[in-house]
Formats: structure tokens, C-alpha cells, sequence
């Protein structure tokens, strides 16, 4: 039996015909490679299960243990596939007149192919499909409301320049009403850019705050304190 995966086999200080042998080992492996179940295979190269178990942890079975898990990872995926086709393509059922094979009719398990696609596609078909799209449709606006927010603030940054530029070249005294109206919306904007800014200090605030609480240099209570007084200094404008 072909095994592609090396490893060192589990030395044995017996090496009894009718025990793991190191070629007993190697074909136990190739086995589960192809099939995925240990019962199975070990029952491929006449062995049981728990002794198959027992082997794994013996005393120098580091590297048929690892060898173990690479080769059930293959043999797992080579199931998923023979799964998925079955879901998708159906089986075909033979259909006998008079002991005579007369017919077949592909049969569609939706049970499994429901099946398969939770478990390959988890985050659209799982049990919390939901829960991950209020996440994704949350993160997306949290994503836009930023996006929003740094234009808006670079647009009123861009405003003021321009105002600052104009009431530099009025003359207060010839012109007193258009140079008092761009100055009051001067200081409107100038408002409008510091409670912008404000919010990065506070999202700058608060995730030091969470580094701390991941460092364990601080308690999440502690930390949750600190940022509720940082919201409270934000919405007042400090």
C-alpha cells in the first residue's frame, strides 16, 4: 500500500507479526489518508481502533501522531468532496422488473446538501448566518459612518481656509456686514472641525484603554470607567 506521508514509526520492543509493525503503521496511515475514519482503517490492515489509539500515545509516537492528524485532515476532506457530490449530483437508485434492471432515478438528499453547506460555508448557511450578517451590515455602516465623517471633516477644513483667505482681504470697516457673516461662520465651522476632531481623540482614547485591558495592565472594569468619563468629556465639547 502507496503512503505519501513520511513519518518515523512507533518503535516497538516487541515486533510481533500480529502487532504494529512499522509497515503496519505506514499502511495504517495511507489507509486513513484514503478513508478518514480510524475504525476503518485499522481494520484495513487488521488492527482495532483502540489499539490504533494506544499506539498514538506510546512513548516515541510524535511523529505518527502528527503523521496521524495530516493523513485524517486528507482522508476528512476526501469525504467532504464524495459528500458534496452526493448532495449536488444525487446517487443513482436502480429500479428492477422481474429481477431485470429496467431503470434508475438519481435521488437528491437535501438533508445532506443542507448539511454540507453548513459545514463549508458556515458563515451564510450556520446556525449564526444571522448573527454574521448583523456583524458584516454593522461593521459596514460603522465603516461608511467613518468614511463620512473624515470627508466631512476634511471638506470643513478645506471651508475654512477659503473664509480665512476672504476675511484677510475684507476691510471690517468697508464692509462690516460680509466680513461680520464670514466671521460668525468662520467660528460655526471652527466648532464643527474641533467636535470632529474630538471624536478621533476619543477612538484614540479608547483604544489605549483596550490595549491596557490586553496588556493586562488594567482591569476591564477600570478601563470601562476611564472610557465612559472620556464619552462624557466628548459630548461636552472637552
Amino acid at each position: 500500500m502507496a503512503n505519501e506521508i513520511d513519518f518515523t514509526p512507533v518503535p516497538r520492543k516487541a515486533n510481533r507479526h500480529d502487532g504494529w509493525t512499522a509497515e503496519k503503521q505506514q499502511d495504517f496511515v495511507a489507509a486513513l489518508a484514503e478513508c478518514g475514519m480510524v475504525r476503518a482503517a485499522a481494520q484495513k490492515v487488521g488492527m482495532s481502533a483502540s489499539t490504533a489509539y494506544q499506539l498514538r500515545m506510546s512513548e516515541g509516537s510524535e511523529s505518527f501522531a502528527a503523521a496521524w492528524d495530516r493523513a485524517l485532515k486528507t482522508g476528512l476532506a476526501q469525504l467532504q468532496d464524495v459528500a458534496m457530490d452526493r448532495a449536488l449530483n444525487g446517487v443513482a437508485v436502480p429500479h428492477f422488473y422481474k429481477g431485470e434492471l429496467v431503470g434508475e432515478q438519481r435521488w437528491y438528499d437535501n438533508r445532506l446538501l443542507m448539511f454540507m453547506l453548513r459545514q463549508t460555508s458556515t458563515r451564510r448557511f450556520g446556525p449564526h448566518a444571522a448573527q454574521y450578517d448583523f456583524i458584516e451590515d454593522q461593521r459596514a455602516a460603522e465603516l461608511a459612518a467613518e468614511r463620512h465623517r473624515v470627508d466631512h471633516l476634511a471638506r470643513t477644513k478645506e471651508v475654512i481656509a477659503a473664509l480665512e483667505a476672504d476675511l484677510a482681504e475684507i476691510d471690517p470697516k468697508q464692509n462690516r456686514e460680509v466680513h461680520q457673516s464670514l466671521s460668525e461662520t468662520h467660528d460655526r465651522l471652527l466648532d464643527l472641525r474641533d467636535r470632529l476632531d474630538s471624536v478621533d481623540r476619543l477612538e484614540a482614547e479608547i483604544a489605549r484603554l483596550d490595549a491596557l485591558v490586553a496588556e493586562r495592565k488594567m482591569p476591564e472594569r477600570t478601563a470601562n470607567i476611564f472610557k465612559k468619563r472620556a464619552r462624557e468629556r466628548a459630548a461636552q465639547g472637552h
